[in-house]
């Protein structure tokens, strides 16, 4: 955790799927064995304490 790692945020639940409602080619890039990964950056400052970043793609 040195504040400087970047890593992709990961996500599931079906509370997570609105913006993916019928568009099938879209959900295809975004799920990943059964996981949505997000655009966003996260980097973890110290234990229990993680950033925002920025968008990765």
């Amino acid at each position: 955790m040195d504040g400087k790692t970047v890593d992709k945020i990961i996500v599931r639940g079906d509370n997570v799927m609105k913006a993916y409602w019928k568009l099938p080619d879209e959900t295809k890039i975004a799920i990943i064995g059964g996981y949505f990964h997000t655009p966003k950056a996260i980097v973890a400052l110290k234990p229990g304490v993680r950033a925002i970043k920025k968008k990765l793609f």
